[in-house]
């Protein structure tokens, strides 16, 4: 049963002639179901191309019972946007190990814990879009690593195992996990001894010092390069691509909109190497989602905050900031319709 529901997913190439651009969706405040579906809108009318939908592992579990409304809702948005989707299931989320509570303390690649694994995928991948490009199982996994390094081993296993698992069950979907380009600049070798192990190279990209300040967007070229070198012959996912808009970063409106005419310079130059770009996004987080961040992360720094408080394209209140109207704009010469 799960292998012939699993090989009804559609295989993805692993080379694109052109770039699927994503948007991370978030409404503007007060958040409510019209702010979400008058987001979702907005996405549809500029022709936002694609998905990026994310769900914790930990998030999957109800007292270790498979809770599938999570993921549901992570992909229900991209049946209304359409186009491309990447998945990730995260069982490591930056700085946190992010699998069920049971097996926190137990290393990743613990037998109870891979079979446990399998389980979980075995009901999950049947509910993938049909659309769905890649999946990756972590986000920012460096940034946790790095902290860790006697997990690196046993979380590679676990990986590994899983995409050994599901490619016996006929699932052809390139599968990898996310680094972040900051960890490309302070532990180059980590990512790309992670990066080496999979189909695919997928990071996320914010062009930030390691004080979250802004840096000078005339290297954006550079970046990608830097990227790409690591992805070498692979296809480069980039699941996150943001700058902020704060002057705690030594940004601005300016700055912002002028990082998304650079980033989109660089997928029209080397967009056939990078099937799929994610910016991120839509609007501003809320303040009272801006302190759970400080708590999540252990974070409480002035430029953290001022950083993930302004990566929004609108502001939270749902005003536009410059690079909302430069990325419609770019969008719109993307896809070749003038009209939206």
């Amino acid at each position: 049963m799960f292998t012939s529901l699993i090989a009804a997913i559609a295989f993805s190439t692993f080379q694109t002639p052109k770039t699927a651009i994503s948007l991370s969706l978030m409404p503007s405040e007060p958040l409510s179901e019209e702010t979400m579906l008058a987001a979702v809108r907005d996405e549809i009318k500029i022709g936002v191309e694609g998905t990026y939908a994310s769900v914790k592992w930990s998030d999957l579990e109800n007292e270790q019972a498979f809770n599938p409304k999570p993921f549901q809702d992570a992909v229900g948005i991209s049946k209304l946007l359409g186009g491309d989707v990447v998945v990730c299931i995260k069982v490591i989320d930056t700085t946190n190990k992010t699998v069920p509570i049971a097996y926190m303390l137990r290393p990743f690649d613990d037998p109870e814990v891979t079979n446990h694994w399998e389980e979980v995928l075995q009901k999950v991948v049947p509910m993938l879009p049909k659309n769905t490009k890649a999946i990756a199982f972590g986000n920012e996994v460096d940034v946790y690593l790095n902290n860790h390094p006697t997990e690196v081993g046993p979380f590679l296993n676990l990986v590994k195992g899983a995409r050994t698992f599901l490619r016996g069950a006929g699932l052809k979907i390139p599968i990898g996990v996310t680094t972040s380009f900051d960890g490309l600049q302070r532990h180059p070798e980590l990512v790309k001894q992670i990066q080496s192990n999979f189909d695919i190279t997928m990071m996320t990209y914010y062009p930030l010092s390691a004080n979250f300040q802004v840096l000078p967007l005339g290297d954006v070229g550079r970046h990608f390069d830097s990227m790409l070198a690591v992805a070498g012959s692979k296809p480069l996912y980039l699941t996150e691509i943001g700058c902020p808009a704060s002057e705690g970063t030594k940004s601005c409106e300016d700055m912002q909109a002028e990082f998304v005419t650079k980033v989109f310079d660089e997928l029209k130059a080397k967009g056939s190497k990078i099937p799929f770009a994610n910016y991120f996004m839509q609007s501003d987080y809320p303040n009272n989602m801006l302190d759970m961040f400080e708590q999540y992360y252990q974070l409480k720094d002035d430029s953290f905050r001022s950083y993930l408080g302004s990566l929004g394209l609108r502001k939270s209140n749902g005003a536009p900031r410059k690079a909302y109207g430069e990325f419609k704009k770019q969008l719109r010469a993307w896809s070749g319709d003038e009209s939206r």
